[in-house]
Protein backbone atom coordinates (compact mmCIF):
# COMPACT_ATOMS: atom_id res chain seq x y z
CA UNK A 1 0.00 0.00 0.00
CA UNK A 2 1.16 3.50 -0.77
CA UNK A 3 -0.04 6.84 0.40
CA UNK A 4 -0.14 9.75 -2.01
CA UNK A 5 -1.71 13.20 -2.12
CA UNK A 6 -4.97 11.60 -3.25
CA UNK A 7 -5.08 9.00 -0.44
CA UNK A 8 -4.20 5.32 -0.09
CA UNK A 9 -3.83 2.99 -3.04
CA UNK A 10 -2.33 -0.38 -3.93
CA UNK A 11 0.45 -0.32 -6.52
CA UNK A 12 1.67 -2.95 -8.94
CA UNK A 13 4.86 -1.68 -10.53
CA UNK A 14 7.08 -3.07 -13.28
CA UNK A 15 10.44 -1.36 -13.70
CA UNK A 16 13.16 -1.93 -16.29
CA UNK A 17 16.61 -0.66 -15.43
CA UNK A 18 18.75 0.49 -18.34
CA UNK A 19 22.49 1.12 -18.19
CA UNK A 20 23.54 3.53 -20.92
CA UNK A 21 27.12 4.11 -22.02
CA UNK A 22 28.39 0.64 -21.15
CA UNK A 23 29.23 1.17 -17.48
CA UNK A 24 27.19 1.27 -14.30
CA UNK A 25 28.20 4.71 -13.09
CA UNK A 26 25.23 6.34 -11.36
CA UNK A 27 24.62 8.90 -14.12
CA UNK A 28 24.29 6.06 -16.68
CA UNK A 29 21.56 4.16 -14.80
CA UNK A 30 18.03 4.95 -16.01
CA UNK A 31 14.71 3.36 -15.14
CA UNK A 32 11.48 2.94 -17.08
CA UNK A 33 8.67 2.30 -14.63
CA UNK A 34 5.02 1.37 -15.29
CA UNK A 35 2.82 1.61 -12.20
CA UNK A 36 -0.79 0.50 -11.89
CA UNK A 37 -2.73 1.96 -8.95
CA UNK A 38 -5.80 0.31 -7.45
CA UNK A 39 -8.37 1.37 -4.87
CA UNK A 40 -7.49 -0.24 -1.54
CA UNK A 41 -9.46 -3.23 -0.31
CA UNK A 42 -8.91 -5.44 2.72
CA UNK A 43 -7.58 -8.19 0.44
CA UNK A 44 -5.06 -5.83 -1.16
CA UNK A 45 -4.04 -4.40 2.22
CA UNK A 46 -3.15 -7.94 3.35
CA UNK A 47 -0.59 -8.44 0.55
CA UNK A 48 3.00 -7.97 1.69
CA UNK A 49 5.31 -5.65 -0.19
CA UNK A 50 7.94 -7.34 -2.31
CA UNK A 51 10.16 -7.21 -5.34
CA UNK A 52 11.95 -9.53 -7.74
CA UNK A 53 14.90 -8.82 -10.01
CA UNK A 54 15.53 -10.46 -13.36
CA UNK A 55 19.32 -10.31 -13.29
CA UNK A 56 20.01 -11.83 -16.70
CA UNK A 57 17.94 -10.70 -19.68
CA UNK A 58 18.28 -14.01 -21.51
CA UNK A 59 15.18 -15.73 -22.94
CA UNK A 60 15.05 -18.51 -20.33
CA UNK A 61 15.58 -16.08 -17.43
CA UNK A 62 12.94 -13.69 -18.78
CA UNK A 63 10.47 -16.57 -19.16
CA UNK A 64 11.13 -17.60 -15.53
CA UNK A 65 10.70 -13.98 -14.40
CA UNK A 66 7.40 -13.66 -16.28
CA UNK A 67 6.17 -16.84 -14.62
CA UNK A 68 7.10 -15.44 -11.21
CA UNK A 69 5.20 -12.21 -11.91
CA UNK A 70 2.07 -13.96 -13.18
CA UNK A 71 2.05 -16.34 -10.19
CA UNK A 72 2.64 -13.60 -7.61
CA UNK A 73 -0.07 -12.83 -5.09
CA UNK A 74 -0.12 -9.15 -6.07
CA UNK A 75 -0.51 -9.81 -9.81
CA UNK A 76 -3.23 -12.42 -9.27
CA UNK A 77 -5.11 -10.09 -6.90
CA UNK A 78 -5.35 -7.26 -9.44
CA UNK A 79 -5.32 -9.06 -12.80
CA UNK A 80 -9.11 -8.75 -13.20
CA UNK A 81 -9.43 -5.27 -11.63
CA UNK A 82 -9.58 -1.92 -13.39
CA UNK A 83 -6.78 0.38 -12.17
CA UNK A 84 -7.74 3.80 -10.84
CA UNK A 85 -4.58 5.21 -12.35
CA UNK A 86 -1.59 4.30 -14.47
CA UNK A 87 1.78 6.09 -14.47
CA UNK A 88 4.71 5.74 -16.84
CA UNK A 89 7.99 7.28 -15.69
CA UNK A 90 11.47 7.43 -17.17
CA UNK A 91 14.15 8.81 -14.88
CA UNK A 92 17.80 8.76 -13.90
CA UNK A 93 18.16 6.37 -10.98
CA UNK A 94 21.71 7.37 -10.11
Amino acid sequence: MSRGDDGDFFELDMTRQLILGGDSEDENIWQLSLTFKFAPTEALRAIQSGDKWCRRPRPQAVDHFEGFVRASEAYRAVSDLEPTGVELDYFNAG
